[in-house]
């Protein structure tokens, strides 16, 4: 069964640089691949075996990914939950039978039984499909590489769900521009609550540590456990191009959060799965 993996990162590694502010004497208390939840304790050091179909999602609270809202059509399309073992990660569509997410998301895949792709509304859909395939070459989950891995589903898509474009390398993304995130996780920092799909929008605050990105700020809405893996779009013509791979953040889910840069990681995916 799969476990989150708990990595307590330098103040250094933590704070969120924006250049003009002089406050970096901010103190996050972060843990490393945070934004995973795992459904089968509300303690998150703690795993029990309690079976992710026991579980149920709070439906008395109706905001989402950290005050977010229901998906759009373009966002619903694309984004899909990831059930490994008793955990809960979300992930991206990117072609028939490849589905992109966190390394962090599956580390422990030497037994795929149970693990699925989830589509839906909530992780309790019964449209899903089983995993046949880990595609990770960051087996220990170090945030010093890249937070991606490939997922390879059988049985192809559903009707109505399409692969989310894929940037280049040279695909630009402003500075302060608005970026799309989406996820399966909590809706709340007061809350336990996840396993529906929510989005939300994120600024775009630049390049940090090689590999990522950072999205979103105070006031804005956040990722948060259970939406690692999950995608960070761009909207390109009217169809969602996937630019981040949901990674990590502070904790409580207030400061946005760092993501994989999927436009360095285009020469990997294609390597991998020849996309």
């Amino acid at each position: 069964m799969m476990s989150p993996v708990r990595v307590n990162l330098t103040t250094k590694d933590c704070l969120f640089r924006l250049g003009l502010l002089a406050m970096l004497a901010l103190l996050f208390s972060v843990v490393g691949c945070s934004t995973e939840h795992d459904l089968s304790s509300e303690n998150l050091s703690i795993q029990s075996e309690e079976p992710v179909a026991e579980m149920q999602p709070d439906d008395t609270d109706s905001m989402g990914i950290i005050s977010g809202r229901s998906p759009n059509a373009l966002v619903r399309k694309s984004t899909v939950a990831l059930l490994a073992g008793a955990s809960l990660c979300s992930g991206t569509i990117i072609s028939d039978k490849y589905v992109l997410t966190a390394s962090h998301c599956v580390t422990n895949s030497a037994n795929l039984s149970g693990w699925k792709v989830v589509f839906g509304a909530n992780i309790y859909s019964t449209l899903s499909r089983p995993v046949v395939r880990v595609i990770n070459d960051n087996v220990t989950a170090s945030l010093l590489l890249p937070d991606i891995a490939i997922v390879e589903i059988s049985g192809g898509l559903p009707s109505g769900y399409v692969a989310a474009l894929l940037p280049t390398a040279q695909t630009p993304i402003a500075t302060n521009s608005i970026l799309t995130i989406a996820g399966y996780g909590r809706w709340s920092n007061t809350s336990t609550g996840s396993g529906i799909l929510l989005q939300g929008s994120g600024t775009m605050l630049g390049s940090a540590k090689s590999h990522y990105i950072l999205v979103g700020m105070s006031g804005q809405t956040q990722h948060c456990k259970g939406d690692s893996g999950g995608p960070t779009y761009v909207n390109e013509a009217g169809k969602m191009m996937v630019v981040g791979v949901t990674s990590h953040g502070a904790v409580p889910c207030t400061q946005g959060a760092y993501v994989t840069d999927v436009r360095k990681q285009r020469a990997w995916i294609r390597l991998k799965v020849g996309l």
